[in-house]
């Protein structure tokens, strides 16, 4: 059995996603090294081109398989309490 991907459609649309000098869609930096699955492939995502995102595989990884609007908001979240004033 071969990886979801080796597939040719996602190879086609990696390289096209990662061409330029793209930023990555997670946290905003450059230089990104992989594309992200926006709805992932467990959730019924697919390699298209609207579900495909450039992203650091650090910033994948930390995503994992959450959707991209629960990441955002947990994200978020995690800056707010990070900023609050000492007690």
């Amino acid at each position: 059995m071969s990886s979801k991907y080796s597939d040719p459609e996602y190879q086609r649309n990696r390289k096209i996603v990662l061409a330029g000098n793209p930023t990555c869609a997670l946290c905003g930096g450059d230089k990104p090294d992989t594309v992200d699955h926006i709805v992932g492939l467990m959730n019924g995502g697919d390699h298209s081109l609207s579900n495909l995102q450039p992203a650091h595989r650090r910033c994948n990884s930390l995503k994992g398989n959450r959707d991209q609007q629960r990441a955002a908001n947990k994200r978020k979240q995690a800056r707010e309490f990070f900023m609050q004033p000492p007690l």
